[in-house]
């Protein structure tokens, strides 16, 4: 009877050691996976991979995945968010540059020529009256440069009106003729045969055109007669 209880003990001891065995076998093969060598690396002298870092690695694989799809979504939405910025943008400049050319438009009264304002009067002063008038127009007596832009200006006076003043004077020096805006030394000019005279005594200093009769030529005369004018200033 003791040699039964006995025997038995120990097949119980037996038993019971292998079902440990088979344990660790079963956990540690819950990583192993076969790969082109044949199986995953395994920690040295061991032959197997510790579970818990296995189960670890994956978690942080998972996580970074999670984390890189997040950031290429909230990369989409930036680039969706940048393009819209992108077009309001391009919209506004465009809004401002048309509000930039209207502001450069000239103001009422005056006529673009050549990228300048003209106003050209109706009435009638002296040189200075007309100068005076013009600066209230934050414009000088017309100041002209070329050909073209004297037969621009001629191009526009009326037909009815054959004295138009313009800025050309030497009031300040006799012979010394001037633009009144710049006090520039006129570099163009279009004077008829035989002028500026200083005629009539010597008042002669203040430049007109003389439309009607001589082809918009040039003509010296007293300041103090009453021509109609033109002005001229900058686009605003």
């Amino acid at each position: 009877m003791a040699v039964f209880f006995l025997s038995s003990f120990v097949l119980l001891l037996v038993l019971v050691q292998h079902s440990k065995v088979w344990g660790h076998n079963i956990v540690n093969l819950r990583c192993e996976v076969p790969t082109h060598g044949g199986f995953l690396s395994h920690h040295p002298g061991t032959g197997t991979v510790d579970t818990c870092t296995c189960t670890k690695t994956k978690e942080k694989v998972a996580d970074l995945e999670k984390k890189i799809r997040l950031q290429q979504e909230q990369l989409v939405k930036s680039d969706a968010l940048l393009s819209n910025l992108t077009d309001t943008l391009g919209s506004a400049l465009e809004k401002i540059e048309k509000m930039e050319e209207k502001l450069k438009e000239c103001p009422l009264g005056f006529v673009e020529l050549g990228g300048s304002c003209y106003y050209f009067s109706t009435a009638k002063k002296t040189w200075p009256q007309a100068q005076e008038h013009c600066q209230s127009l934050s414009a000088n007596l017309a100041t002209i440069t070329t050909k073209a832009e004297n037969e621009m200006i001629a191009a526009n006076l009326s037909d009815s009106v054959p004295y138009w003043w313009i800025g050309a004077n030497d009031r300040e020096s006799e012979g010394r003729w001037v633009w009144v805006a710049t006090n520039a030394t006129l570099t163009f000019t279009n004077w008829m045969k035989g002028e500026p005279n200083n005629a009539f005594e010597g008042t002669e200093h203040c430049g007109m055109i003389y439309w009607k009769k001589e082809k918009n030529q040039w003509n010296d005369i007293g300041c103090t007669r009453n021509f109609q004018f033109v002005c001229e200033r900058s686009r605003i």
